[in-house]
């Protein structure tokens, strides 16, 4: 398969970012509650797939995305449990995804860093379930 050359995605990729962060905080951080929308976020993914991306941007995305919802739920509190199961699967799959490619090298402490982000300060259990995703994928 042919990817983009990881330089040349990167405007792409940005540009998602900023999508990504705009669904969840239209006004900046710590400004009013977003009202982000997940067929918006998946629609990002989706499209940004149909590139053909490389495999090390995909999972820069992918990590972002898991990212900005730790710092949703740090920002606005407690959310609902759908919430934090829909990101702790999403995890899951960023996780797998990243061991799949072989770029945990590359990803293994941006990925602990989101479990440590949220662990004592969110509960539902969704810190443990990233913790558990973390080593399911890290220890292989």
């Amino acid at each position: 398969m042919e990817y983009f050359l990881h330089a040349d995605s990167q405007g792409e990729i940005e540009k998602r970012k900023k999508w990504l962060h705009k669904e969840f905080f239209p006004r900046g951080e710590g400004q009013m509650l977003g009202d982000y929308s997940v067929v918006k976020c998946k629609k990002i993914f989706s499209d940004f797939e149909k590139m053909k991306a490389d495999p090390v941007d995909v999972a820069d995305l992918m990590l972002f995305y898991v990212e900005i919802g730790c710092r949703f739920t740090l920002a606005y509190g407690d959310i609902d449990e759908p919430f934090y199961a829909s990101f702790a699967r999403y995890f899951d799959k960023t996780m797998k995804y990243i061991r799949a490619n072989n770029l945990m090298s590359a990803y293994r402490y941006r990925a602990k860093k989101i479990v440590d982000s949220v662990y004592d300060d969110v509960g539902w259990g969704f810190p443990d379930e990233l913790l558990d995703s973390y080593n399911k994928y890290v220890a292989k």
